[in-house]
């Protein structure tokens, strides 16, 4: 597994979880990039170091995005042709980088040229393996078939992305910081013929780590008013403001987050009035096109 390297980004991970996620990640044998976004603890989980594993401590909070692009140059520059990416809540079996090289291989041995593969996953809060998404040409959601599906994105964990890709289509951008990361950079491969692909013949464990409220069958991911202000601002903005999608996801997209906007506040159970702020001001940067770290 010499050509592939696993980047993780981490901030202020549960310890016990991150043990289990770097031993499985381990087992695999591949060398593993750490970077990690200012956490408070981490004096406490850098005795799980070993020599296959580098740490990058970035000592403040610079986001997902440029925590990833980070890590993979490092990777690249030592060598590595294919990146591996994962977050800090995501177990893997461990002949996983063996399976998702095979599915690599088999892509290449047809000439395609693909942007980025991933595996199915099951989100362990909803104990369920989620669905794909194409574009038709609005977001349809699809429960995994054996073998590839055409995919319109992945979420970074389990990610493998070739070194030509990532350098045609370009790095993640930074000025999202965090949330539709993944998303936009998979759009952007899709729009340049680098095609993204998931495979169903692969299944991870994903654990999302935050509070499920049920309403009727669904079961609605709460996260703190710092993170919903990224996921409407980000939303909305790509919505208005990217091209790559086609109308019918921006549209199918647009009304999806204004809707997340209004039931955050209602179904959050404390600091309501936070959520409604954050949320407020994440429309209204999204609309403008205020883009960046803060709020």
């Amino acid at each position: 597994m010499s050509q592939l390297a696993c980047v993780v980004v981490t901030f202020n991970p549960d310890l016990d979880y991150f043990k289990t996620v770097i031993a499985k990640i381990l087992k695999n044998e591949v060398l593993i990039y750490i970077v990690d976004n200012g956490s408070e603890n981490i004096n406490d989980w850098s005795s799980y170091l070993s020599p296959s594993i580098v740490l990058i401590s970035l000592e403040e909070n610079v986001g997902i995005a440029r925590a990833q692009n980070i890590g993979i140059q490092h990777a690249f520059s030592a060598g590595a042709e294919y990146i591996w990416l994962s977050d800090q809540d995501t177990i893997y079996p461990s002949d996983y980088a063996t399976k998702m090289m095979d599915v690599v291989e088999s892509i290449e041995s047809e000439k395609i040229l693909f942007g980025a593969v991933g595996p199915s996953f099951i989100e362990l809060n909803r104990n369920r393996i989620e669905a794909f998404v194409r574009f038709a040409p609005w977001g349809r959601r699809f429960q995994p078939n054996k073998g590839l599906n055409k995919v319109a994105h992945l979420i970074a964990s389990g990610m493998i992305i070739p070194k030509n890709a990532y350098e045609a289509v370009g790095g993640k951008r930074e000025d999202l910081f965090i949330d539709w990361v993944d998303l936009e950079w998979c759009w952007r491969a899709n729009a340049q013929d680098y095609q993204v692909y998931g495979t169903g013949d692969v299944v991870i464990e994903h654990n999302l780590g935050d509070l499920m409220v049920k309403v009727a069958n669904k079961q609605i991911s709460i996260r703190s008013p710092f993170r919903h202000y990224f996921i409407i601002r980000n939303g909305l903005y790509l919505c208005l403001h990217n091209e790559l999608l086609p109308w019918g996801a921006r549209i199918h997209y647009f009304i999806l987050t204004l809707a997340t906007s209004i039931v955050y506040p209602i179904l959050a159970p404390s600091h309501k009035w936070q959520h409604l702020k954050a949320n407020v001001l994440g429309i209204w940067h999204g609309i403008i096109g205020r883009l960046g770290s803060k709020p």
